[in-house]
């Protein structure tokens, strides 16, 4: 008769120490990790080298098997570093010290505004947010190539939408010897068609807005030229 052993497996729980360390690794470097100090039944308050903090057994920190905070997996075998990365939109800074995906601290080109990005997603950044649309860099390509004084996102202080804290934004406004010429609108498709799904919620609040902006044009006597989505325009259109 054949007889049949079933062993059963225990899962071990590993407890921080309650007794000191006989080591003091106070400053010395494991991996990303740096203990900065040791507390009873916790474990070794240690620093990561991307500048978060972590709290870490001694057997594990002793023996390798614990490096970082954690950030460590999200790394790369060949990370490239971005620093001084530069194109027509940015120009990248540093690192960003995080630890979760990696991300660079950049600068816009557009409007001298920082911000930061993931790696992974720099490379499509138009602007730091300030440039909304691939028309909106042909016009900047258009108005800067023929040095026209320009401003983007402008504002007035008496033109907003329900409260003072949400003025409304012209594209761009045109300067001549200083003083402001005329305002350039650009308008996407869903300035005309109520798109479908949950941006169709918005149309209605999007067409009050552009009145708004229409009839304070009118009542200030400021040129407003608005160029359409499915319009061919060139710079004579702008200036």
């Amino acid at each position: 008769m054949a007889i049949c052993y079933i062993m059963c497996m225990r899962k071990i729980e590993i407890r921080p120490r309650n007794t000191k360390p006989r080591r003091d690794v106070t400053g010395q470097q494991f991996g990303y990790l740096t203990p900065e100090y040791w507390e009873k039944g916790v474990g070794w308050h240690c620093k990561c080298k991307c500048g978060n903090h972590t709290v870490v057994d001694s057997r594990n920190l002793y023996s390798g098997h614990t490096t970082s905070c954690g950030c460590k997996r999200y790394e790369t075998k060949n990370l490239n570093d971005l620093s001084g990365f530069e194109n027509e939109h940015f120009i990248v800074l540093d690192r960003v010290p995080n630890e979760g995906q990696t991300k660079w601290r950049c600068i816009c080109k557009h409007c001298g505004k920082e911000f930061v990005a993931q790696a992974n997603h720099l490379l499509g950044y138009q602007s730091c947010g300030c440039v909304h649309s691939q028309n909106e860099v042909k016009i900047m390509k258009l108005l800067d190539g023929a040095n026209i004084d320009y401003a983007k996102q402008y504002t007035f202080k008496d033109l907003f939408y329900k409260s003072e804290n949400h003025p409304l934004r012209f594209d761009f406004a045109i300067f001549k010897d200083g003083k402001l010429s005329h305002l350039i609108e650009f308008n996407g498709s869903q300035h005309y068609d109520r798109p479908l799904g949950s941006w169709s919620d918005s149309y209605d609040e999007l067409i009050i807005r552009d009145k708004l902006k229409v009839e304070y044009c009118k009542e200030h006597n400021i040129e407003l030229r608005t160029i359409k989505y499915d319009q061919d325009y060139t710079l004579n259109d702008l200036i």
